[in-house]
């Protein structure tokens, strides 16, 4: 018998009127509580009612009720409040009693224990014994008839609780999803009910390309998003009544996407380019370091900067551990390198990758300049043993070594079961690949052997990149994105297999939240024939038209071409000749989208620098105080516009770069500036806009606070150009008109925010604000300097003792607050929906969606069996309170947004668009890592 301690619903007493359609259900309670349960199969269905005498004043919070106790056959609770008629107290009293309807499995006698979480009176229990009624007699007994009334109640508030939890939480409606699939398969609510399937996750609401639906689907592929995930499950469980899987692979792979063709300066003679360059395949996404420790000290520093950045801005419930994943796939532990051999034994170092699928199974390989082949031979060696040793206790296989030929050449393949370890070794002269892709082996191999094929050192477009960027300037890093790699990437082949894994990866998930409904029902684990066969999953799911299937493994099911999540073979080695109709026509739509609305997605180079201004540090060295030095990690970034329509918008709206920047005025923390072209004004004119600190109000709307009082009461200031005077007291500042008053000052023809906007003349410029004062002192402080020449540029101050800070700091804290209650209440649907105990919830939930459910702000879930007040089982370590009063609010949004804002120092992007390319400089100011800071 299966252990549950507690299963728990929120009560909410709009689900009363819509599940049980009358009040009068209810009736008074005499020595005990009303009991009604009716066996049947697969389920019977029960209704319990509780009167609570003298019950606790109403709360703010809704009060929640629990079932507690070993309730192995009760399964999917749903409780209903009973408010007590209008009296003297009010429209509506406390809660006078509150009912349960649930289903059960088997005809056997129930004992039940009930509690209540009401706030002066917690976990007070209600005890009742049930003994349900036989199977229901034939159609139009009273008996079945009120059977078929229990169970048509408790679907109906199962199916609105189902839809209160999708709408109310942020989290991965996976679960939701798949349970109102079920009881339409079970019970045979219809196809009305699926009608609830969710499309998309309610925190992916925002969707930038919504207007651009081939992009978009683009865009969540490559990325691989929750959002397409979900539309993909929905497919999967809805397929089997709308006929739409396709059992055959019937269309030859269609003609790939040509871009127009690639026109480029010719580059200089004599170009230098790197070596190593010589053994990257042209059609790879590059990356490479001069040197070995570059690769280290780069990644500790964006490390150190992203986790600050990560925990302060971009926090997520999910953590797919890709960088571990990886790292364990290749049998690679860059830090392990670093440590046991470091510059001594490697040279240059280079990734090269078809794609960045980290979280699904990239295919990616590390290029590796050999200077101490001995060294670097056992390093490696003992890298891959302790891989091999580890894998020994591995559920699924131990990894192994096998010696394969690849063009002619001995491979090294170091492999276990699921792709967990995929890590091909081999090498040409001094130059090593470690790769998890034999597609790239060949590829590497095959550069070696031909100087003059396709590898990267003789594609055109990198060696403009080179011209560009030579290799006689400092950089830590280059990043090259040719134009082979992105034909690539929106080529057929990879456009199905993309969405191919993509599905597999959905369906996985599918099968795994079947797998743990089917334990919660039957107390029995079941396996992939038996889950399909008791209708816990379509049929249809095992049936692909490219020959792949799903099969049982010690970790959960995987695809028996692909292997495991996170590890899925990389795209290139799937072999894909041929499409079913519905991917060719998909292709089709995706093709013409490109050519009419996109044309081409551009090549790129970035070369990235990171310097630190240190006392005695050759050309850096500065004469600043310890606590004003600063590291600047620099991007030089560099598209090449191939294709030159889509930046004529650009070119029409900016005028020529200049070597020019007004300098900040006090108390700034954002700023853009345009050199404006002949759409704005004639001639071309120098533009800005610039946000000044303030104070920003705490106005709350829900979750967070509320824009439209954040945007009145900003502060910022403006400087416009004259282009013509209109008369003696009236102007034209670009494409504004305004006119001076009595005073002096000019006033805009128009309001903002319903407030208006004043000028003042200083030489060529209108400089404008909200406020006389500041526009005055703007003014007054006009000053050029010199700089590297740009179009526009983007200045973010440093924000540590700005008052605009604290907003931010509480929205942030306030949006990580919600993230991390997204988390607990995943956790707690598996808990009270699939009685997964509270201890086990954090492995079962990494098993569904083969992350980890974590908190933002890097706290750690705790269960709780009887939660108070109506919240979820699981609450962060980082959000165990509410916070009492707006000072205390303050306080802790502050505190995590610290690290932030003493890492941070600042921002600069500056833009520019030439013949050549669409050229970006950015700088980031970073406080240098406390443990790098001299002792006092």
């Amino acid at each position: 018998m299966l252990h549950h301690p507690v299963i728990s619903c929120r009560a909410v007493c709009w689900v009363l009127s819509l599940a049980l359609g009358s009040p009068g259900l209810f009736g008074a309670e005499a020595d005990g509580p009303e009991t009604e349960a009716f066996a049947g199969e697969p389920f019977g269905v029960a209704r319990i009612h509780f009167t609570i005498v003298e019950p606790a004043p109403v709360t703010a919070r809704p009060p929640a009720f629990n079932l507690a106790g070993e309730h192995a056959r009760i399964l999917y609770p749903v409780f209903f409040e009973d408010p007590r008629p209008a009296g003297p107290e009010g429209p509506v009293g406390p809660p006078a009693g509150f009912a349960v309807l649930f289903l059960f499995r088997g005809a056997e006698p129930l004992k039940l224990t009930a509690t209540t979480n009401l706030d002066q009176n917690p976990l007070r229990e209600f005890k009742a014994a049930i003994n349900p009624a036989g199977p229901a007699p034939a159609e139009g007994d009273s008996e079945r008839r009120r059977r078929d009334e229990l169970l048509a109640a408790w679907r109906r508030g199962y199916q609105a609780l189902l839809e209160h939890w999708k709408n109310s939480d942020d989290h991965y409606p996976l679960i939701e999803n798949y349970l109102l699939w079920r009881f339409a398969q079970v019970l045979g609510s219809g196809d009305r009910s699926l009608k609830g399937l969710a499309g998309r996750s309610p925190s992916l609401a925002a969707r930038p390309l919504q207007g651009f639906p081939e992009l978009e689907r683009l865009a969540d592929l490559l990325m691989g998003t929750e959002s397409i995930r979900i539309a993909m499950q929905r497919d999967a469980l809805l397929e089997d009544q709308e006929g739409k899987v396709e059992s055959e692979l019937a269309a030859p792979l269609p003609r790939p996407i040509e871009p127009p063709p690639v026109d480029l300066p010719a580059a200089p003679a004599g170009l230098e380019v790197e070596p190593i360059s010589f053994y990257v395949p042209e059609e790879c996404l590059y990356i490479r370091f001069p040197r070995y420790s570059a690769l280290q000290s780069l990644r500790a520093r964006l490390e150190g900067f992203g986790a600050s950045l990560h925990d302060a801005l971009l926090g997520r419930a999910l953590d797919a551990q890709a960088r571990e994943r990886l790292e364990g796939q290749l049998a690679l532990r860059e830090t392990a390198l670093g440590k046991l051999f470091g510059d001594l034994a490697i040279g240059e170092t280079a990734f090269a990758a078809y794609d960045t699928f980290v979280r699904e199974g990239s295919a990616l390989g590390v290029i590796f300049e050999v200077k101490n082949e001995a060294l670097f031979l056992a390093a490696l060696k003992r890298l891959r043993e302790e891989v091999r040793e580890r894998s020994t206790s591995w559920p699924g296989g131990a990894a192994e070594v096998k010696d394969i030929e690849i063009g002619g050449r001995k491979v090294e393949l170091l492999e276990a079961p699921g792709n967990r370890v995929r890590s091909f070794h081999v090498a040409c002269g001094s130059y090593h690949l470690v790769a998890n892709c034999r597609r790239l082996v060949e590829r590497f191999l095959e550069c070696a052997g031909d100087r003059q094929g396709k590898s990267l050192a003789n594609n055109p477009g990198f060696r403009h990149a080179r011209a560009l960027h030579p290799l006689s300037q400092p950089e830590e890093a280059l990043v090259f994105i040719s134009d082979p790699f992105i034909r690539g990437l929106i080529g057929p082949a990879y456009r199905a297999e993309m969405t191919r894994r993509t599905r597999a990866r959905a369906e996985l998930e599918l099968v795994e939240v079947a797998r743990m409904t089917a334990r919660a029902e039957t107390g029995q684990e079941l396996d992939l024939p038996a889950l399909v066969e008791r209708r816990y999953l379509p049929p249809r799911i095992l049936s692909h038209a490219d020959g792949s299937t799903y099969r049982d493994g010690p970790d959960g099911a995987v695809d028996t071409w692909r292997g495991a999540r996170g590890t899925f073979l990389p795209i290139p080695d799937v072999p894909v000749d041929r499409l079913t109709s519905a991917e060719a026509e998909a292709y089709e739509r995706f093709r013409w989208f490109y050519q009419q609305q996109w044309q081409r997605i551009d090549p790129a180079v970035i070369r990235v620098r990171m310097n630190s201004r240190r006392p005695g540090n050759g050309p850096e060295k500065s004469s600043e105080n310890e606590a004003t030095r600063l590291d600047h990690l620099a991007l030089s970034i560099d598209i090449l516009p191939y294709a030159r329509l889509p930046y004529q918008w650009l070119s029409a709206l900016a005028g020529l770069p200049a070597p020019r920047r007004l300098k900040p005025l006090d108390g700034e923390v954002l700023s853009v500036s345009l050199e404006g072209g002949s759409i704005l004004a004639n001639p071309p004119a120098y533009f800005r806009a610039a946000l000044v600190d303030f104070e920003a109000p705490m106005v709350f709307e829900g979750d967070f606070l509320n824009a439209e009082s954040l945007l009145k009461s900003a502060r910022f200031h403006a400087l416009l150009p004259v282009t013509r005077r209109l008369s003696d007291q009236e102007i034209q500042a670009s494409l504004l008109a305004a006119r001076r008053d009595e005073s002096g000052w000019y006033r805009l023809s128009f309001d903002l925010n319903g407030k208006a906007l004043w000028g003042k003349i200083e030489g060529q410029y209108l400089v404008v604000s909200f406020e006389k004062e500041l526009a005055e002192r703007a003014a007054a402080q006009l000053l050029f300097e010199e700089d590297v020449p740009a179009q526009a540029r983007l200045e973010l101050g440093a924000l540590e003792g700005k008052r605009v800070a604290r907003a931010l700091a509480v929205q942030n804290y306030l949006r990580q607050r919600r993230i991390s209650k997204s988390g607990a209440g995943f956790l707690s649907l598996i808990h009270r929906e699939l009685k997964v105990p509270l201890e086990s919830c954090d492995r079962a939930a990494e098993r569904l969606l083969a992350q980890r459910v974590v908190c933002p702000a890097g706290g750690e879930y705790r269960g709780n069996p009887y939660p108070v007040g109506g919240e979820p089982f699981f609450r962060s370590s980082a959000f165990l309170t509410e916070e009492r009063g707006f000072a205390r609010l303050e306080e802790r949004a502050e505190a995590l947004f610290a690290p932030f804002l003493r890492t941070f120092r600042g921002l600069r992007v500056s833009l520019a668009l030439d013949r050549q390319s669409l050229h970006s400089e950015v700088r980031i100011d970073l406080a240098p890592p406390a443990a790098e800071e001299p002792k006092k």
